[in-house]
């Protein structure tokens, strides 16, 4: 992986990671978690590790599903 490549993604992680959590409304910080776990599957597959980022994707896409009644 080069070393550019892990930067951008890093700092895409870090800087959505911040956004979610300094954002008041909680439509702008659900879409800052989409962002960092989307940055955070791209991480895991730079490394190799696709079980481990469609795991990431998963829980990204049943956690936005919510709870059934």
């Amino acid at each position: 992986m080069s070393l550019f490549t892990f930067a951008v993604l890093a700092l895409l992680a870090v800087g959505s990671a911040a956004g979610m959590l300094l954002r008041k409304n909680p439509i702008h910080g659900a879409l800052f978690l989409a962002i960092n776990l989307s940055a955070v599957a791209a991480l895991f597959l730079t490394m190799r590790a696709e079980f481990l980022a469609a795991v990431q994707i998963i829980i990204f896409v049943t956690g936005c599903a919510g709870p059934r009644r």
